[in-house]
């Protein structure tokens, strides 16, 4: 039996149990990555990718073949993620070319239609008037 066979094989006899420690270990292992959670998230999100991932790859009929479908589900995850980057990088989808120009970002908390900030707040608006 071939290597791709056996690895066919193996993702052929996958159960309930393999398929939710694989989709654990995927989406902890995305969450683990990301930029907008904090640094402890992200640590505890690395902990419960590694320990599916292991659990995954025992779970399996062979755990080797366990291994090389967790590794091929980790390069599917980030040539769609890479793919959709560049894509973005092609379209220029990113954050300061869709405003226009950095200047234009309104401050937290406050309501900005069209730049005017002080009709929306006659009070303040009021006071600054002779």
């Amino acid at each position: 039996m071939s290597p791709s066979n056996s690895v066919l094989g193996s993702l052929e006899s996958i159960g309930f149990v393999q398929l939710v420690l694989l989709f654990a270990a995927l989406i902890a292992y995305g969450l683990a990555l990301s930029q907008a959670l904090s640094s402890r998230v992200r640590g505890v999100a690395a902990a419960v990718a590694l320990f599916a991932a292991i659990g995954f790859s025992a779970a399996t009929p062979a755990w080797p073949d366990g291994i090389v479908l967790l590794a091929l589900a980790i390069v599917a995850v980030a040539g769609f993620a890479g793919t959709a980057w560049l894509l973005a990088r092609l379209l220029r989808l990113d954050a300061a070319s869709s405003l226009g120009n950095s200047d234009a970002v309104p401050t937290p908390g406050k309501i900005v239609l069209g730049g005017a900030d002080a009709a929306l707040q006659p009070a303040r608006a009021a006071a600054s008037s002779p």
